[in-house]
């Protein structure tokens, strides 16, 4: 009789959002992604959290029986340090995008103290400020919408209070508990997030890689073909190495 080896376990995808919040983004991103790629998006509470009651949240809705990567996007860099500082162990790597491990300063210390007033100016002034900084001057109509839709997914009292929580973040030092692969996707025109925020990853995570691919803040939305295929190649390069 011929034994018939057991499948292999597929390693699922875990995306946490940006500041949004809702997972929506993630969308185009989604759809560039091979389908034998299992995903799961999460959607964060709609109220004020403290970065680290997120990553307690974040560990309860993940599966625990099967192997993850976690990919952390822009305000989720934190989230996931946060968690995975603790050594989860169904998390068998980690990508972080656009992301970083303390504050970005100045920029989030100063728009942080003004983002409430921000939203009182004419819808139209602030939207065309905000494609600006995260879309770049050359994103398609239909992602300027998802954009919008995005970040009315919450009120933007939320949004405010999620910004200002950045002010607190500096967990450098975390970074060495991470003992999992890891890849950090680096955006080369980010107006939000220096480049030099991708330094502490590099020289605190063993064997931490970059990859920087030409675009925006929003990367994932706006260069989804080549975050795809760098996501693709870390899995396959993961899932190699647990043969």
């Amino acid at each position: 009789m011929v034994k018939v080896p057991p499948e292999k376990k597929k390693i699922r995808l875990v995306l946490l959002p940006g500041l949004d919040g809702s997972g929506i983004l993630f969308q185009p991103l989604l759809q560039a992604l091979p389908k034998e790629i299992p995903t799961t998006v999460l959607s964060y509470p709609a109220i004020d959290m403290h970065i680290a009651d997120l990553a307690l949240w974040v560990a309860t809705q993940v599966p625990k029986d099967e192997d993850l990567v976690v990919l952390a996007e822009s305000f989720s860099g934190p989230v996931a340090i946060e968690w995975l500082k603790t050594r989860p162990k169904s998390v068998v790597g980690a990508i972080f995008c656009a992301t970083f491990a303390s504050t970005p300063r100045p920029f989030f210390m100063k728009l942080g103290k003004v983002l409430p007033l921000s939203w009182m100016l004419p819808w139209e002034i602030s939207k065309i400020f905000r494609r600006q900084f995260t879309l770049g001057g050359q994103a398609t109509e239909e992602l300027k919408q998802l954009s919008d839709q995005a970040l009315a997914y919450y009120p933007h009292k939320l949004i405010a209070q999620r910004l200002a929580r950045l002010r607190e973040v500096d967990c450098r030092e975390d970074l060495n508990r991470i003992a999992v692969p890891t890849l950090y996707l680096q955006a080369s025109r980010d107006w939000l997030v220096p480049g030099n925020c991708a330094r502490p990853f590099l020289e605190r995570i063993p064997n931490c890689k970059l990859i920087r691919i030409q675009g925006p803040h929003l990367l994932l939305q706006v260069c989804p073909r080549e975050a795809a295929d760098a996501i693709r190649g870390m899995i396959r390069e993961i899932s190699l190495g647990m043969d």
